[in-house]
């Protein structure tokens, strides 16, 4: 790879990582500036460019790319959405409550699943309570990792 080559894949990187930080801080303020199509979209390098055809009027000029996008560009871009950053959403009667845009390291999996599953245990648990129903702390686990009742546990306790 030449110096060219290496500079012009630096600043590659430098105008597309500028728009996801832009876009990350903009979907803070306008959760619905992300759709859950845009983000499937953004994943791919095809969906990138056609992501930045949908809003480049919503695009601070000084972002969006300086010569029409290429495939390169599309691809350097989709892959911080693919490789480098989980976008969260929070959703209500269909709509997109809020965005967070967040590295993939600030993202811990196994803490939030063991998070949920002590919340749908303890939802469950009072449940069964306040029915004057007795339920021990394994059966309550099992239960609460039922398929069938976990999504009205996690309604409930969001109530």
């Amino acid at each position: 790879m030449t110096h060219e080559e290496i500079e012009k894949r630096i600043e590659l990187h430098r105008e597309t990582y500028a728009l996801v930080i832009w876009l990350a801080s903009e979907a803070m303020k306008r959760p619905e500036l992300l759709s859950p199509e845009d983000v499937r979209h953004l994943r791919t390098h095809e969906g990138a460019l056609a992501w930045l055809g949908q809003r480049r009027a919503s695009i601070p000029p000084h972002l969006l790319p300086k010569t029409p996008p290429t495939r390169e560009w599309a691809r350097m871009f989709s892959s911080f959405f693919s490789a480098s950053f989980v976008v969260e959403q929070l959703f209500w009667d269909g709509r997109v409550l809020e965005t967070d845009v967040k590295t993939r390291s600030a993202v811990k999996p196994s803490s939030r699943k063991k998070e949920l599953s002590v919340l749908r245990t303890q939802a469950l648990r009072v449940l069964m309570r306040d029915r004057g129903l007795k339920l021990s702390a394994d059966e309550a686990q099992r239960c609460a990792r039922s398929e069938k009742i976990r999504k009205d546990l996690d309604l409930w306790h969001e109530w």
